[in-house]
């Protein structure tokens, strides 16, 4: 088995728990079942943070401003863990989309290729589906 089936397999079932937030307003689900699911959010973003630290101790040129950056993020959305579900889903979407935009995967010219488009439609995945759960909740609200 290869490293890129294995990081594309881990990669999407990682998105499969993100997929039980918007149905949160359709069926009543337990409120420590948002925590643990707001709490994944925040343990995925820190992973992905982690991005952050390897590109910058890595860079030719190396900048610290990635390593401030990773810590910002997390350090942003963890008041999420306090939050309603949707304004936490809210928070966690801003955060994945400034991770993004930091991170650029997409740009990478890196040996696996693969993996700047795996991690830009998982990141696209995720946030879109993070916002689809406080558009919904707020929505449910009124």
């Amino acid at each position: 088995m290869s490293t890129e089936f294995t990081a594309r397999g881990l990669g999407w079932a990682g998105v499969l728990p993100f997929l039980a937030l918007p149905t949160n307003f359709l069926i009543d689900q337990p409120g420590w079942l948002d925590s643990l699911l707001i709490s994944y959010g925040l343990i995925i973003l820190a992973f992905l943070c982690g991005t952050l630290w390897m590109r910058a101790l890595n860079a030719a040129q190396a900048r610290s401003c990635k390593l401030v950056a990773s810590n910002l993020i997390v350090l942003f959305a963890w008041p999420a863990i306090l939050l309603p579900i949707h304004f936490a889903a809210l928070l966690l979407a801003l955060a994945f989309l400034a991770h993004l935009l930091i991170d650029a995967p997409w740009r990478l010219n890196a040996d696996h290729a693969w993996y700047g488009q795996l991690r830009l439609r998982l990141s696209i995945t995720v946030t879109s589906i993070l916002l689809l759960t406080a558009f919904v909740g707020i929505v449910h609200e009124f």
